[in-house]
């Protein structure tokens, strides 16, 4: 789907999560200004996928691109998200590990 067409559909369904006595009560000019809110950027990376794992399945996010928060949005995202978490602790462990483990089985053959 083009980009215009990921925004309308984007928008579309945001909308549709407002009340609908509240949503008929917007001028062109508001939801303009909603849109522009939350309007988002492409990613030069964007690698979404879902992973079935034991206790239910899970999503995995990989996104860059090029830096446009401010440097208090950053500051405040880090005090509401933190890097160093227990989860995300043990996930770079076991990341790495097979990461590890990928590599040296790539030598062995290679080696052979």
């Amino acid at each position: 789907m083009p980009r215009d067409e990921n925004t309308a559909v984007r928008d579309a369904e945001f909308l549709e999560r407002i009340p609908h006595e509240i949503r008929g009560t917007f001028t062109d000019q508001q939801i303009a200004a909603i849109n522009q809110a939350f309007k988002q950027t492409r990613h030069d990376v964007n690698i979404r996928v879902s992973l079935p794992l034991p206790g239910g399945r899970r999503y995995l996010v990989l996104l860059m691109g090029k830096e446009h928060r401010s440097r208090e949005r950053r500051r405040l995202e880090r005090l509401r998200q933190p890097l160093l978490t227990v989860m995300n602790v043990v996930t770079v462990v076991i990341f790495g590990a097979l990461v590890f483990f990928f590599v040296v089985g790539l030598v062995q053959i290679m080696s052979r």
